[in-house]
């Protein structure tokens, strides 16, 4: 009898979650879907990756993809562009406002109004190699962040502190490059295992490297601006960004 309830019980919480959907614009559709607020369960997962390092730092950001995908109404294939808004939207309404860093509280409404006018895709050229680089999906970016956690969790101490940043340096590149073209041969990142496309990315002139991290760059900046307050500090999209206090 307990077990039936029990289930009865979480059925009906169930229903409930998807009776409390919130409306969100997408920035990458400039439409409203609707989402799910967060749940217990989401809230756990994102804890538990807060005493997991590195790779726990990492867990969290594909976490976040899974929470925006699941939770929300309808298929979409959502861009990293859209996920500081949504979280940000969906926090407000399953928690509060109210955001605390250090002594001092914020209000997440006070954040200024976003300014959504990415360059979701660019060209990088230089000397006869065209580089497509484009803000990838939340797809792209979690099957990049698995792939990151595996190499990371392989380094022993000494390597973490030598090898760490330049290999999540190598896998930023390649989570936002589409396509690379050398005369007529061009190489879709996409119908490629990482692996090879690693060794594309190792190969490429230093000076096109830099370009290609100044493309990335202008997208970062731009996204970290539209969560930052008036006195400069920005909303952290991380393990913490559900605690209340």
């Amino acid at each position: 009898m307990s077990k039936e309830l029990l289930k009865d019980i979480i059925k009906d919480l169930d229903d409930l979650n998807k009776q409390n959907i919130v409306k969100v614009t997408v920035p990458s559709s400039g439409k409203e879907l609707g989402f799910e607020l967060f749940n217990v369960s989401q809230h756990k997962d994102l804890l538990k990756s807060a005493f997991e390092g590195y790779e726990g730092v990492i867990r969290s950001s594909a976490i976040f993809n899974d929470i925006i995908i699941n939770n929300s109404e309808s298929e979409y294939d959502f861009s990293l562009a859209d996920r500081s808004y949504i979280l940000t939207q969906l926090r407000k309404e399953s928690l509060s406002s109210k955001y605390i860093v250090g002594s001092k509280e914020y209000d997440l409404n006070d954040l200024p109004e976003p300014d959504f006018d990415f360059d979701y895709s660019s060209d990088v050229e230089y000397k006869g190699i065209n580089v497509k680089v484009k803000v990838p999906s939340l797809t792209r970016d979690t099957i990049v962040a698995k792939k990151l956690i595996s190499e990371i969790s392989k380094l022993n101490e000494k390597q973490r502190e030598t090898d760490a940043v330049n290999i999540v340096l190598t896998y930023e590149i390649i989570k936002f490059v589409e396509s690379v073209e050398v005369g007529e041969n061009v190489f879709e990142l996409d119908n490629f295992n990482l692996y090879e496309s690693k060794k594309l990315i190792d190969s490429l002139p230093l000076k096109l490297n830099n370009m290609i991290v100044e493309a990335i760059s202008e997208f970062r900046k731009q996204e970290e601006k539209n969560i930052t307050f008036d006195d400069g500090v920005a909303v952290e999209i991380d393990a913490s960004f559900l605690s209340s206090d």
